[in-house]
């Protein structure tokens, strides 16, 4: 009919049409014909889109005003045979609106009652959607034994040997001349896919049925001295299904088994490195990173990226010197006031910071000055916030120059104090946090010796007196290798 219709006012004919499995008018997603249709609405020779039925082209008004829109501004012309409604007219675009309506309102309650099927034949215990390979439906919609179950019991039952991995076991299938039977009910030979889909309708072969979407059988679940099977299905919201067991309860067990050691995770030993976020290469200063190699945690570069290519750093060694050195961050209440005095005095008594000293003394009078005329009524509101703000902003910045106050030396030490006592005693979890927020980088260069540690700025003061003595000493060139 359409081409018909195209014959008669001269048009050349190009056919766009969904195959079987991209029908739903109610996405353009699984429509990849019409979305091809609509991209050649820009070629100018374009001049007419015919479907036989408005329900063809699309069952949502969204989508298809919006393809009616680009029609007519293209000045393609829009023909449905069936209901023959001259879209140039309000009248017609209403009807054609109403009649759109009336296709998704279909479709949404079609959608509906298979929704409503589904959940009855879930809440009844029948099994639903297509039959697990080995099965079949009798005349009542029941699964039962199909030519196809010999093979499918002896892919479960090598399977729950443990001795198959999903492609070795296919492998296996296959060298024995056994076929899969594919969605299509074709018979195939086994692949990795084919054998986890057999796997995962366990419950199904078990007489259950899965209550909840997706059909992936979750094994991880601590199964302690219950029984594996009633928690298994408790745990994957099964319940009993309608069908008989095809498989005993103890080759399921078995499955279950072997599925579990097939996920154990590799044999690689647990481990935090400390020093992975903030250790780097003295040459390259590229960042260094944690690594299991030869029986040993180490430090390495990811890619061969420096010119000296360092060895390995043996992480514990490294490591152990850094923590060292910060369990010394400890002090007594007279240990502390001499910092504090030390670290007051360099900062005041510095050369630079004589200015920045005149310019707080004036920015903290100017602040005075604008309260004053503030309340003499001077200057308004709006100018007393601006003013101010800008001063208090040009006065944090050369306080920020002048270095810590005393309030603020109490509080780091107090924070030093509290990190000491946890490289001290807390665990690796603990410890690379704490390393974290002392550091924001420690060099390394090739032969393991430890050339810059830049602590970050609100402990840098306490650093630049502590370390005096002990900064010299942090090279390490000492018996103990660090490198392999």
């Amino acid at each position: 009919m359409c081409s018909e219709v195209a014959a008669q006012h001269g048009w050349t004919v190009e056919t766009f049409v969904d195959a079987e499995g991209h029908r739903s008018g109610g996405s353009e997603k699984h429509r990849p014909e019409w979305r091809r249709l609509k991209k050649q609405l820009a070629r100018p020779e374009v001049a007419a889109v015919i479907v036989g039925d408005i329900t063809r082209a699309s069952r949502s008004p969204k989508d298809f005003f919006l393809f009616l829109d680009e029609c007519q501004q293209r000045g393609v012309q829009f023909i449905s045979l069936k209901d023959n409604i001259d879209t140039q007219t309000a009248s017609g675009r209403m009807t054609l609106g109403i009649l759109i309506a009336l296709a998704a309102w279909e479709r949404e309650i079609a959608s509906e009652r298979v929704l409503t099927a589904i959940e009855y034949k879930r809440d009844s215990g029948k099994h639903w959607g297509l039959a697990p390979f080995g099965t079949k439906r009798d005349d009542n919609g029941i699964l039962v034994e199909s030519d196809d179950w010999p093979a499918c019991r002896e892919l479960l039952e090598a399977y729950a040997t443990g001795n198959y991995s999903y492609i070795t076991l296919a492998t296996h299938l296959n060298s024995r001349g056994l076929r899969f039977r594919n969605r299509e009910r074709a018979l195939v030979p086994f692949d990795r896919d084919a054998v986890r889909s057999v796997v995962n309708n366990l419950l199904v072969y078990l007489g259950f049925v899965l209550r909840r979407k997706g059909r992936h059988v979750d094994v991880r679940i601590d199964y302690g001295e219950g029984d594996v099977i009633e928690l298994l299905a408790e745990h994957n919201e099964a319940i009993r299904g309608q069908h008989a067991p095809l498989i005993s309860r103890e080759l399921a067990a078995r499955i279950v088994q072997a599925r579990r050691s097939s996920m154990r995770p590799h044999s690689r030993p647990r481990h935090t490195y400390l020093l992975s976020a903030i250790l780097y290469c003295a040459h390259c200063h590229r960042p260094l990173r944690g690594n299991f190699l030869y029986g040993k945690f180490r430090y390495y570069h990811r890619a061969d990226t420096c010119a000296y290519r360092p060895k390995r750093l043996i992480a514990d060694a490294i490591e152990q010197k850094v923590l060292d050195l910060l369990k010394q961050l400890r002090f007594t209440a007279s240990e502390r006031e001499d910092l504090k005095r030390r670290i007051e005095t360099r900062l005041h008594s510095a050369p630079q910071h004589s200015d920045a000293l005149d310019a707080i003394r004036h920015l903290e009078a100017k602040l005075e000055r604008l309260r004053t005329l503030f309340v003499e009524g001077d200057i308004d509101k709006a100018q007393y916030d601006a003013q101010k703000r800008s001063t208090w902003q040009a006065l944090d910045e050369w306080r920020a120059q002048l270095g810590p106050r005393t309030v603020q030396l109490d509080v780091v030490l107090d924070q030093v104090n509290t990190l000491a006592d946890i490289l001290a005693h807390g665990t690796r979890d603990q410890q690379r946090r704490a390393l974290m927020d002392v550091f924001e980088k420690i060099e390394i260069d090739l032969s393991g010796h430890i050339t810059i540690i830049e602590p970050k700025q609100w402990v840098r003061a306490v650093f630049q007196e502590f370390c005096d003595g002990l900064l010299h000493p942090m090279s390490y060139a000492e018996s103990q290798r660090i490198t392999t």
